[in-house]
């Protein structure tokens, strides 16, 4: 018989937390950040992957009444961890090097965003929703791409040590600039 709510959850929670584990320390074994393996584990054991290979099993695990529950526990779980992220960042050691942290993020957000806008010319015939002129979908595309993956990076800064490190300060700062900035064009754009 079905499980009720709380136990899925929690047996979600268990596959989900063994799964990270193991990839995760598969990963340092190959010389990478831990969140690469998690990430892969993410993957492996998600629609991707188990899904298409075992979707009997995968319903099992993840039946699709309980994913509105494990996606609001996972977005709870990454504003928990931005949150002490935020509590770790020293702004007093950013203060003098505030431009070169905007101009940094904002190279990094110009780079991509062109790389995009130029594969739009490739991807609009296909991919644009009707009666999107190729200027928006362009814009979008661009903007879209330029989003960091911020979480990643902090837990590659914190595995790393860096955290408290001028590099690391530096690294955080300019991809939240970016982020807060590509979020809020994103934003507009749609």
């Amino acid at each position: 018989g079905a499980l009720d709510p709380l136990s899925t959850l929690l047996a979600q929670l268990i596959v989900i937390g063994l799964a990270a584990r193991g990839a995760g320390w598969a990963a340092r074994k190959l010389g990478q950040p831990s969140v690469a393996g998690e990430i892969a584990s993410g993957i492996l054991i998600g629609p991707s992957l188990l899904g298409t290979a075992f979707p009997a099993a995968h319903a099992l695990v993840f039946p699709a009444l309980s994913m509105g529950a494990l996606g609001l526990l996972s977005q709870a779980g990454v504003v928990l961890f931005m949150f002490l992220v935020g509590l770790e960042l020293e702004l007093n050691a950013l203060s003098n090097r505030a431009d070169s942290a905007v101009g940094i993020s904002h190279a990094g957000i110009l780079a991509p965003g062109l790389l995009a806008m130029a594969l739009s010319l490739f991807l609009y015939e296909t991919y644009a929703p009707e009666g999107v002129p190729f200027w928006a979908f362009a814009l979008f595309m661009g903007t879209a791409m330029s989003i960091t993956a911020f979480p990643v990076l902090a837990r590659i800064i914190e595995e790393k040590g860096l955290s408290h490190s001028p590099l690391g300060n530096a690294a955080i700062a300019c991809a939240a600039i970016d982020d807060a900035t590509a979020w809020t064009l994103l934003a507009l754009l749609t």
